[in-house]
């Protein structure tokens, strides 16, 4: 975009159902707020036009990233992926607070 904000999309074909997908791999907002992640999402749609038939990002729920992509129209997907942490220093403990992470990969939503 204009503003450098970024998106990195995969392209890739299932054949077994013939599903072209653009998947959402990796973003840079200038800021990690709600309407930037949405133009910057919308821009990346727009983007891949006709070349996909579905346009994936990969969220955790209850998220920013989440919430963004369900006001966006995305639905959640059967597939389900796993992430665990185990603290190792108690001076890190808030490490368990998800509320302040961004990961870019957990839940499918399409």
């Amino acid at each position: 975009m204009d503003s450098n904000e970024f998106a990195v999309i995969n392209r890739y074909h299932e054949t077994e159902t013939n599903i072209r997908y653009g998947d959402i791999v990796d973003f840079e907002p200038e800021e990690l707020e709600e309407n930037r992640l949405i133009r910057l999402f919308n821009c990346a749609c727009l983007g891949l036009g006709k070349d996909v038939d579905v346009v994936t990002i990969q969220a955790v729920p209850n998220s920013l990233l989440y919430r963004v992509g369900e006001k966006m129209g995305f639905a959640e997907s059967n597939v389900k992926h796993y992430f665990c942490i185990k603290v190792k220093e108690p001076c890190n403990e808030y490490l368990y607070d998800s509320s302040s992470w961004l990961i870019k990969w957990g839940d499918y939503l399409r």
